[in-house]
């Protein structure tokens, strides 16, 4: 006679396998860290007036402490045997599928809170400035003496632009092509778009709001006795 199957010790979930005190720790530095970027973005386009430029492996990297805890989960859950609808198997690769996206389409540099001109006289006054010849596109900037181009794309309704390389092999021209760009902002942006700016000041007081509330629950209320 067969016996029934071991029934998952889901005390052994919360206190040693998946131990929540770090989980609070590890979420609270998270919210932080995010919230104090947003802040910087939208105070610096809407009180400075200038655009921020920031290399996407920023984002990746936040999109990549955000999936770690539930990648955790899964494999936890995987490891005592419980089927959750396939939750385990079904969330790690919707993530992963997101990571994978960020990582190859979204690379390049961002640029938040950019109004239209800026956003395009920046990039012709570089290159015109160091002598680059290059022919305008709908989307892209070609460069025939390099034979590369410059992939460009725009959101004008929040003020957010993504420049990237199209072939790495001119890779560091580029990185000192983007310091200019970021130099010329500096110096020349006299205005922005203020919606991202709205949003990413928004984002970040709720992002504040959860640090603080994971704070709060981890000092005051949280028992972690076995």
């Amino acid at each position: 006679m067969s016996t029934p199957a071991e029934k998952p010790d889901w005390d052994d979930f919360s206190n040693s396998a998946f131990n929540m005190q770090y989980m609070y720790i590890y979420f609270v530095i998270y919210f932080l860290a995010y919230s104090v970027l947003l802040f910087f973005i939208g105070t610096r386009g809407l009180i400075m007036h200038k655009p921020t430029v920031l290399n996407s492996k920023v984002n990746i990297l936040l999109l990549t402490f955000a999936i770690i805890p539930y990648l955790i989960i899964s494999a936890v859950i995987i490891k005592l045997g419980v089927r959750l609808f396939d939750f385990e198997i079904f969330l790690p690769l919707v993530f992963v599928a997101i990571f994978v996206y960020r990582l190859f389409i979204m690379k390049g540099y961002n640029i938040f809170c950019v109004n239209d001109d800026d956003f395009r006289n920046a990039i012709i006054a570089t290159l015109n400035t160091r002598g680059i010849k290059f022919e305008e596109k709908m989307n892209a900037i070609d460069l025939p003496e390099l034979g590369n181009q410059i992939n460009i794309v725009y959101a004008s309704w929040v003020g957010n632009g993504t420049i990237r390389l199209k072939n790495k092999k001119d890779e560091k021209l580029f990185n000192e092509i983007i310091a200019d760009i970021k130099n010329y902002h500096k110096n020349h942006s006299k205005t922005s778009k203020k919606m991202y700016g709205v949003f990413s000041l928004l984002f970040g007081f709720l992002c504040f709001i959860a640090c603080a509330v994971l704070a709060y629950y981890f000092i005051f209320m949280a028992d972690y006795s076995v």
